[in-house]
């Protein structure tokens, strides 16, 4: 017979287990932002695509038609796939090379935080939920800093540890995902001449990007 504190029990692992879950899905949407995002740059300024990529992504792909925002699209999941390290390192070094203010916001910003270093922590514990059953190894808990595990809390079971991540946990990096992303939008939108600040309680009827 089930006992009352059963269910709390599993209120709570449910609870746990679902906010893992958010958390994951809000990695990989922003992943499929930073791809698309730097696709649609690219389609814009065709020139700063590195030529050897785009000879290698060419010769795979058969693809030649760099006027459709598809074949960026594709030249930038090629080239993450084929040269682009853990973490997205490839799409996120370019960003740095082109943008010089976005490499300053990663380090200075409203959290206070170093946010190249916290995507790296992300990473990591995105890898635990979908693969190891939320198991964080020992390799990669050991470069967690302070902040990270604010944002990524664990528990111990025996010599394993697994994490912790609560309601409150997921909201935090959920926001964090989306001030990541808005800080790409800024930059890359400061760079073009466009309008960044067009969510700030603008009639859009009236306001047209140029």
């Amino acid at each position: 017979r089930v006992k009352g504190y059963e269910f709390g029990i599993m209120k709570d692992e449910v609870i746990r287990r679902v906010s893992c879950y958010s958390m994951a899905q809000g990695y990989e949407v922003f992943e499929t932002f930073l791809k698309d995002i730097v696709a649609m740059y690219l389609y814009v300024n065709q020139s700063e695509a590195n030529p050897k990529d785009i000879r290698d992504f060419e010769k795979q792909s058969g693809k030649t038609d760099k006027s459709k925002i598809k074949y960026w699209m594709e030249f930038v999941r090629f080239t993450r796939r084929t040269y682009g390290g853990k973490n997205n390192a490839k799409l996120f070094n370019f960003l740095r090379r082109v943008l010089p203010e976005f490499k300053d916001g990663e380090h200075c910003n409203n959290r206070g935080m170093d946010l190249a270093k916290w995507y790296k922590a992300a990473s990591a514990s995105r890898h635990a939920i979908t693969h190891s059953r939320l198991e964080i190894k020992n390799e990669s808990w050991k470069d967690f800093d302070k902040n990270d595990k604010i944002y990524f809390p664990s528990k111990t079971e025996g010599a394993r540890r697994f994490l912790d991540i609560r309601k409150k946990h997921a909201g935090n990096v959920l926001s964090g995902f989306a001030e990541y992303g808005f800080l790409i939008f800024k930059c890359l939108s400061e760079k073009g001449g466009l309008k960044w600040d067009i969510v700030k309680g603008m009639d859009m009827k009236k306001e047209v990007v140029k």
